[in-house]
């Protein structure tokens, strides 16, 4: 367990490859974040637009079978 082997002393990989990688990732992520490009939800700035249009589509097309299905369903009641 507290054993280093020859493997992980391998410059480039290993425990201290993977160390500076972790390292180089947090540092990109702490820059995307200061820039706003970090995690955005669905109304972030990047996806405001299409989650809106998705909605509105839904809701347009929602409005529409009620609006065509209520004539219809009057139809057999006119007797």
């Amino acid at each position: 367990m507290g054993v280093v082997e020859s493997q992980d002393s391998v410059v480039g990989g290993g425990i201290a490859g993977t160390a500076e990688k972790q390292q180089k990732q947090q540092k990109q992520q702490k820059q995307q974040k200061q820039e706003g490009q970090g995690e955005q939800g669905v109304l972030g700035r990047t996806y405001r637009a299409l989650s809106i249009g998705i909605v509105s589509v839904v809701l347009l097309i929602a409005f529409e079978a009620t609006a065509v299905g209520t004539p219809i369903a009057g139809l057999g009641h006119a007797r």
